[in-house]
């Protein structure tokens, strides 16, 4: 299964949404220059274009980042992931599926303007970088 980068997102402060990005480097603790980065087993959080059309059709104007995660990919549905898969961003990058889905808390934007069915709560996974490298939107997303 393969799919690829729509947008990398990345934020200053936790509980918001993310500004999209050009490019971006993968280190040992996520993505460099995000909040989120550091120890852990949540690093890096991703979204299919799936969930979001599934809250478009709904009538949300969900834009990519806006529900926090890091990067937006295509041609991966969410019913394929699971914990412990491995996932190659780019040339070099792998990463691990940790965990689907996500608890919702008061000091999310998003909570905050009562937006139900969010699909970062549902279908939103994290994972934890096993090699790092640079990425760019376009780049290839490959389960192996």
């Amino acid at each position: 299964m393969e799919g690829k980068i729509l947008s990398i997102n990345i934020s200053k402060k936790k509980g918001c949404r993310k500004y999209p990005v050009e490019s971006a480097v993968i280190t040992d603790m996520g993505i460099d220059g995000d909040a989120h980065a550091g120890p852990g087993m949540k690093q890096i959080s991703l979204l299919t274009l799936k969930s979001i059309e599934k809250m478009r059709k709904k009538g949300y104007k969900i834009e990519y980042g806006e529900l926090a995660e890091n990067l937006t990919i295509d041609g991966i549905k969410p019913d394929e992931i699971r914990i412990g898969m491995r996932i190659r961003i780019g040339e070099n990058a792998i990463i691990e599926v940790t965990k689907i889905g996500k608890e919702c808390h008061e000091e999310c934007e998003l909570f905050k303007g009562k937006i139900e069915d969010c699909m970062m709560a549902k279908e939103g996974f994290f994972a934890r970088v096993i090699r790092g490298g640079e990425i760019k939107v376009g780049d290839a997303v490959s389960i192996i």
